[in-house]
C-alpha cells in the first residue's frame, strides 16, 4: 500500500468559475510576467468585496469552501498540481490507500498579513474534492497551528506527525510513503523531508514532483493549467553516497550484520544485497545448512535479482551442486563452508580463517573416505575396542590423523605437503584446547616449507584444500556464496 503526504500551497487548487476558466486562489495579477488576475475574478464570482490584503488562500479558500458545502458538491475544484498524481498512483498494483494532507493555520497573534496566507481552507477544498472523486481514499488534514517563520516549532510538530506514522505501522507491513511537497513554505517543505528522512530505514519514502505546465497560464483565456507530469525521486538518494562507504566497508570485513543495517535503507535500488546480507550473515552463524537448503534457491528465483543480474550469471548459479537437493549434496554443502576464508584472511583474521580452513580440510577427507569406502578397501580398520562399544562403519569416525596418513599413503606421495597436512592437524588443535592464535608469519613459514606461495593470502589458504577438493568432480572453482559475495561488493563499488 501506499501512502500520499501533500504540504498544501497557495496554487495548489483551482476553481472553475461561471465561464469555465479555472482560476487559482493562489495567483494575483502580475503585469511583469503576464500573470491573470485570478484573485479579483473569485471573489467577483463569489459576490464579496476583495479585501485589500497581501494573500487571498485563508479568506477566499473559506468563501468557496462554504460554496461547496452550500452545494453539497465540490466539483469545481480542481487540483492544480495533484490530480494526475493521484489518478496514476490509484491505477498501480500496489495502489494509494490514504493521502495526508498538512496545511497551516497560524495563531491568532500572528500578523494577519500572514495568516492570510494559511491554507488550511484549501486543504479542506482538496479533502471534498479527493473524496468526491476517490471515494476508497482515506484522506486525513495535518493542521500546522504554529508560527511559520518559527522553525523550530514546526519540525516539533512534524515529529510528532513522523512518529505518529511510525507508530501507526509499527506492527503491520510498512506502507510507501510519497511525499509531494512542491506548492508549500519551504519551512514546512524542508522540514518533512528532514523528518521523514529519519524513516528511511523502516519504510520506502519517494519524494513526487508535479512538474509546472509552461505555460502555467492557458494564453488565451488565462485559465490555470493542470500538472500533467511529474517525477519521482527517492529520499533516501540523498544519503547513499555517504553510507555506500560503509556498507562496502562492513561488506569487505565480513561484518554482514552492518551490512544490512546500512542497506536497509536502500532496499528499492540494492533489495538483492540486503538478502543476500541476511544470508550471509546465517551462513557464517552456523545457519549454512538452512541457507543453502532454503533459501538462496528463492533468491535466485526472485524479481528483483534480475535486475542487477544478467540471465546467464544467475544461471550458472543456479548450476551449483550444493543447491540440488537429493543427490547427496552434503560435500558441496562442506565446500560452501570455506567461502568465508579468503573473508577472514584479507581482514587478517588468521586464526580463525585457519581454523575454518582445517575444518573444512577434515570434513573433505571424511567425505573422501565414504566415496573412496578406504573400510571395504581396509585402509583403515575400526579399532576393537570401538568395536566392543557397537560402533561399525556406518557410525564410525575416523581421526584427522588417521586419514591424514592413509591420504599421503595413496594420494599424496609428497612428503612436505604430507607434513603440512600434519602441521595444519596439530595447530587445529591447539587452537581448539589451548586457545592457541595463527599468525601470518607461521602461516608463510609453514607454506614455504611445503613449496606453497603465502601470497595472497587469501588464495593461499585455499592451497592445501585443492588436492582433495580435486577428488569431487562436482565442487566448483570456488564456493557458490564466495562468488555470490564478491558479485555484491562489485555492485557496491560499481553503484552510482
Amino acid at each position: 500500500m501506499k501512502i500520499l503526504i501533500i504540504t498544501v500551497g497557495n496554487r495548489q487548487i483551482g476553481w472553475r468559475c461561471q465561464d469555465g476558466i479555472v482560476r487559482c486562489p493562489g495567483v494575483s495579477a502580475n503585469p511583469k510576467d503576464n500573470t491573470p488576475d485570478h484573485v479579483s475574478h473569485l471573489y467577483a464570482e463569489m459576490n464579496v468585496e476583495q479585501p485589500k490584503q497581501r494573500y487571498y488562500a485563508r479568506h477566499l479558500g473559506k468563501l468557496l469552501y462554504d460554496e461547496c458545502q452550500i452545494r453539497g458538491d465540490f466539483s469545481n475544484v480542481e487540483l492544480l498540481l495533484d490530480r494526475n498524481i493521484i489518478e496514476q498512483e490509484c491505477q498501480n498494483q500496489d495502489s494509494l490507500q490514504e493521502i495526508w494532507l498538512i496545511s497551516t493555520d497560524q495563531p491568532e497573534d500572528i500578523s494577519q498579513e500572514y495568516r492570510s496566507s494559511d491554507t488550511l481552507w484549501l486543504a479542506g477544498l482538496m479533502v471534498g474534492k479527493i473524496k468526491q472523486t476517490w471515494q476508497n481514499l482515506q484522506v486525513h488534514i495535518q493542521n500546522l497551528q504554529v508560527n511559520l517563520s518559527d522553525t523550530n516549532k514546526v519540525r516539533e510538530n512534524f515529529g510528532k506527525f513522523v512518529l505518529l506514522l511510525e507508530d501507526k505501522y509499527k506492527d503491520s507491513e510498512k506502507p510507501t510513503i510519497l511525499i509531494e511537497n512542491k506548492g508549500s513554505v519551504p519551512a514546512i517543505a524542508s522540514s518533512l523531508e528532514i523528518y521523514l528522512a529519519a524513516l528511511t530505514r523502516s519504510f520506502t519514502i519517494k519524494r513526487i514532483t508535479p512538474q509546472e505546465p509552461d505555460p502555467m497560464f492557458d494564453l488565451q483565456t488565462g485559465s490555470a493549467r493542470i500538472a500533467e507530469k511529474f517525477s519521482h525521486q527517492f529520499l533516501n538518494q540523498y544519503f547513499f553516497p555517504l553510507e555506500r562507504q560503509k556498507i562496502i566497508s562492513a561488506w569487505e570485513k565480513g561484518d554482514f550484520g552492518e551490512a544490512k543495517v546500512w542497506l536497509e535503507g536502500h532496499k528499492n535500488k540494492l533489495a538483492p544485497l540486503d538478502t543476500l546480507a541476511s544470508y550471509l550473515n546465517d551462513a557464517r552463524n552456523n545457519e549454512l545448512r538452512t541457507v543453502i537448503e532454503s533459501k538462496i534457491t528463492d533468491w535466485l528465483n526472485s524479481k528483483h535479482l534480475k535486475k542487477l543480474a544478467s540471465s546467464e550469471t544467475i544461471e550458472l548459479w543456479k548450476s551449483y551442486h550444493c543447491l540440488k537437493k537429493n543427490q547427496g549434496n552434503t560435500t558441496a554443502i562442506i565446500w560452501e563452508s570455506a567461502f568465508s576464508i579468503p573473508i577472514d584472511a584479507k581482514n587478517e583474521r588468521f586464526t580463525t580463517a585457519f581454523f575454518t580452513m582445517a575444518q573444512t580440510l577434515e570434513r573433505l577427507l571424511f567425505e573422501l573416505y565414504k566415496k573412496d569406502k578406504w573400510l571395504e578397501k581396509q585402509w583403515i580398520t575400526i579399532p576393537e575396542d570401538l568395536v566392543k562399544m557397537g560402533i561399525g562403519r556406518e557410525s564410525f569416525t575416523p581421526r584427522l590423523e588417521e586419514m591424514s596418513k592413509i591420504w599421503s599413503a595413496n594420494y599424496n606421495l609428497d612428503l612436505s605437503f604430507s607434513e603440512l597436512i600434519d602441521v595444519i592437524r596439530t595447530r587445529r588443535n591447539k587452537i581448539v584446547h589451548e586457545a592457541k592464535n595463527v599468525t601470518f608469519a607461521e602461516i608463510r613459514d609453514w607454506w614455504k616449507k611445503a613449496n606453497l606461495n603465502a601470497d595472497p593470502i587469501d588464495e593461499a589458504l585455499f592451497l592445501p584444500l585443492r588436492p582433495v577438493w580435486m577428488h569431487f568432480s562436482e565442487l566448483g572453482e570456488k564456493p557458490l556464496l564466495l562468488s555470490l559475495y564478491e558479485w555484491g561488493l562489485e555492485i557496491l563499488k560499481n553503484e552510482i
